[in-house]
């Protein structure tokens, strides 16, 4: 299987301190990838590099490869790639509209919208809302400001809203952080059912989602990718003793 996004040789600096280290890496079609590591080790950074969010930050410096289908990112206006590798942060987002405006916001701006009769709009909106599970919470309440929804349902609306565009990848920074054990669920089951459509790349704390819902993993540690592969045998057999220490318990 050749991968939908390749990293090679990337690293990133923020005045010149070294936060990311010549990072290589591959992502695969339809699957679900976890990015596990103690906290402060660059995996935020690292997911917002991807889309190159990352430069919109005072003082950052980058270099490597970024390809995208096997075209270089850098080469892409920053909007196109944010097009096509969306992102939602550990924070639920919503904008202060209603339900269905913040749907409606990233067709608008890009240029989807304006192209888009109001029809055509409705049906988008009730696809993606359907596909994280929301419509039928909220599809008599399409007018209600969005800041209104529960925190579970405000994580979903911001996944869907990054949906309507029909990104190639979907980034998520710790998405179920702040969320209780039966939002996690929902999110978790939504993942497994969108990563037929879309590649889902999920940075998390939590070692034991990374074992429920990814195909693959990649551990890091000081702005290094230290171990990647198959979720199963990356917990089972890991093969560097630092990446064993650390899905044990031993720190992080």
């Amino acid at each position: 299987m050749l991968p939908i996004l390749e990293i090679r040789q990337l690293a990133v600096a923020f005045d010149n301190k070294k936060i990311l280290k010549k990072i290589d890496a591959n992502f695969y079609p339809h699957q679900i990838t976890a990015i596990i590591g103690p906290s402060g080790c660059g995996k935020s950074t690292f997911l917002k590099s991807l889309n190159r969010l990352i430069e919109d930050e005072r003082g950052v410096s980058l270099s490597g490869q970024i390809h995208l289908d096997g075209e270089d990112t850098f080469t892409l206006s920053p909007e196109e790639v944010r097009r096509r590798i969306g992102m939602v942060f550990q924070s639920p987002t919503p904008f202060p509209l209603s339900i269905y405006d913040n749907m409606a916001y990233p067709l608008r701006y890009h240029g989807h919208g304006a192209k888009k009769n109001k029809k055509s709009l409705d049906s988008i909106i009730r696809n993606k809302l359907e596909d994280v599970g929301l419509f039928e919470e909220v599809k008599d309440n399409l007018a209600m400001n969005a800041t209104l929804l529960s925190g579970g349902q405000q994580q979903r609306l911001c996944i869907a809203r990054a949906l309507t565009v029909e990104p190639e990848i979907l980034l998520l920074d710790e998405p179920c952080s702040s969320l209780d054990v039966k939002n996690t669920q929902n999110i978790e089951m939504m993942l497994r059912t969108l990563c037929q459509q879309y590649s889902i790349i999920i940075v998390t704390h939590n070692l034991f989602q990374a074992r429920r819902i990814s195909h693959q993993t990649l551990f890091m540690l000081d702005g290094e990718i230290i171990e990647a592969g198959s979720t199963k045998d990356l917990f089972e057999n890991p093969r560097d003793s630092r990446t064993a220490e650390y899905i044990s318990g031993i720190y992080g």
